[in-house]
């Protein structure tokens, strides 16, 4: 990287001339920490993420073709079950069973479609990795009193990805992630993923923290909202576009990624969802298609609360 051997000039004439930066599509293999059991989101030991993968990008470059993808699983730590798992099921357990400690990853990755570092130092990137935890693999049988919103929509059981925390982001930036439309199940069989994305059930998640709990339908409970919710700032926002990023620049002419920070979109030909965001967080992905086996539950569908 030039700036790492040329000093501080270097790193001011890569930035403003050469727009310095990571090669673009650039994705790393990332190995996710085993959250995979029942609890609440605030407990620290369901946050537990993998060894993040890093990229280091100069005031000025361009975040474009970064990402990562989960390849496999470490055992990390849990709650001891029974005792705080807070699970009533009244249903038959699915099959195979979620129960237990054993990693369902999905093979999950995200990219970073395009923005720029807006600071005026180098930022470096970090993507760490976790699993689901019960909770958000099926809410079928539990006790809601009892536990923090779940990720569902009323009408989808779960999420469908392991779960990215990206740190190291200052600008606005487009997140995008892939989703198989086969592992979509639905409470209602009439249900289908056209309907989902036209009535803005299928984009990219977000897990509010206890600073920023105040969206969603339970202002006191943790829960996974629309990834835009979380932002900073503010542009024009076109909610739900129905495709592709790539298909949304061209259709809005003078468009840059702050302008238009809070857009967001899906695109059921290429399986993708996509949002502009500022912040950094634990975003919800969706999977990859070759481990739909994996699946019996339903996508990144929660319902959007609207904008704080």
């Amino acid at each position: 990287m030039c700036a790492r051997k040329i000093g501080v000039l270097g790193t001011i004439f890569c930035a403003l001339v050469l727009g310095a930066g990571p090669a673009k599509g650039e994705i790393k293999d990332a190995i996710a920490v085993d959250n995979y059991t029942v609890g609440f989101y605030t407990e620290a030991a369901l946050h537990e993420f993998g060894s993040a993968v890093t990229f280091d990008v100069a005031p000025g470059g361009s975040y474009a073709g970064l990402g990562s993808r989960v390849v496999d699983t470490t055992e990390g730590s849990y709650l001891d079950p029974p005792e705080q798992d807070r699970i009533y099921r009244d249903t038959t357990p699915l099959d195979p069973p979620y129960q237990g400690r054993t990693a369902v990853f999905l093979g999950t990755e995200f990219v970073i479609k395009a923005g720029t570092n807006t600071s005026e130092a180098w930022t470096t990137v970090n993507m760490a990795w976790r699993t689901r935890v019960e909770i958000e693999v099926d809410t079928r049988g539990y006790d809601m009193d009892g536990l923090q919103m779940p990720p569902a929509a009323w009408d989808s059981y779960g999420m469908n990805g392991d779960i990215v925390e990206i740190t190291g982001m200052a600008g606005a930036y487009v997140l995008e992630a892939e989703y198989d439309e086969a592992s979509l199940v639905f409470t209602q069989p009439e249900y289908t993923e056209a309907q989902f994305a036209a009535t803005d059930k299928l984009y990219l998640g977000w897990l509010e923290d206890e600073e920023h709990k105040s969206g969603g339908t339970l202002p006191d409970k943790i829960e996974w909202v629309h990834a835009t919710e979380g932002n900073i700032g503010s542009g024009t926002v076109v909610a739900n576009y129905q495709g592709s990023y790539d298909d949304f620049v061209a259709e809005h002419a003078g468009f840059t990624v702050a302008g238009y920070l809070g857009s967001y979109g899906v695109d059921i030909e290429d399986n993708t969802v996509w949002a502009i965001v500022d912040h950094n967080s634990q975003f919800g992905a969706v999977p990859e298609p070759a481990t739909i086996a994996l699946l019996v539950l339903g996508g990144l569908a929660v319902i959007r609360r609207g904008k704080k």
